[in-house]
């Protein structure tokens, strides 16, 4: 049993979602039903697998904090759909949340802190995601960027929202630009300003994270200060 994090410490697991076939039936049956129908709602192939060595890898860290088999783990899901672990869990005060892209999954995992984390491949991004993503002052700084350095830039500002708004638990719900947070190059990652309440940026820590060449990752959490422990999970 994984002792779990220690108050002011979140601790992320990464692991690779590229599977050989005949590992994915016995995958499969650790799901609960509601996430085997999810992932049959997946037209490609690579996506259900994808999607399926995701949540079985969040089952398995999940289950070494809880002393209980994957396939035990009960979770419950908040409005906008965010997961959590049901009544009853044998290990209360555990937050998690999981993102995936690419072949790579990661989990956040704290306790008595809502905490979200989010990673994204980096690839190059169409410009237009700008006016959904950026204020006005962020595009004003987004713009004075050299071209070379946009896309990073982007990605940076999209983990690191996507990461608040998952803690928060809202979702896509919650518009993108109605706060503002770091991206420039070498600029210590944090909220900047939450449009409506002049004190609530104070209150959010985020740290960068790059768990692979290729990926760009953010933890987030509406705490003062906490540390990031990073682990691998080697097999599901």
């Amino acid at each position: 049993m994984l002792t779990k994090p220690a108050p002011g410490t979140i601790h992320v697991w990464r692991w690779s979602l590229t599977l050989e076939p005949d590992r994915l039936p016995g995958l499969e049956s650790q799901l609960a039903a509601d996430e085997r129908q999810r992932a049959r709602r997946f037209l490609h192939d690579l996506h259900r697998d994808r999607f399926t060595a995701a949540r079985v890898g969040m089952r398995v860290v999940l289950g070494r904090y809880l002393a209980q088999e994957p396939s035990a783990v009960r979770l419950a899901y908040r409005e906008q759909g965010k997961p959590y672990l049901a009544n009853g869990s044998c290990n209360p005060g555990l937050e998690f949340n999981l993102s995936h892209a690419g072949d790579m999954a990661v989990l956040a995992v704290a306790t008595d802190i809502g905490v979200g984390i989010d990673i994204e491949y980096r690839r190059p991004l169409t410009e237009d995601i700008t006016s959904l993503l950026l204020s006005t002052e962020e595009k004003t700084r987004f713009d004075r960027l050299p071209h070379a350095l946009r896309t990073d830039a982007l990605i940076r500002c999209w983990t690191r929202k996507e990461a608040v708004v998952k803690a928060i638990g809202c979702g896509l719900s919650e518009p993108l630009d109605q706060f503002e947070v770091t991206f420039v190059p070498d600029e210590p990652p944090r909220v900047l300003r939450v449009v409506g309440c002049r004190q609530e940026a104070a209150h959010w820590m985020l740290v960068h994270l790059e768990p692979a060449p290729e990926y760009i990752c953010a933890v987030a959490a509406r705490a003062l200060e906490f540390g990031v422990d990073m682990f691998n999970l080697e097999s599901l």
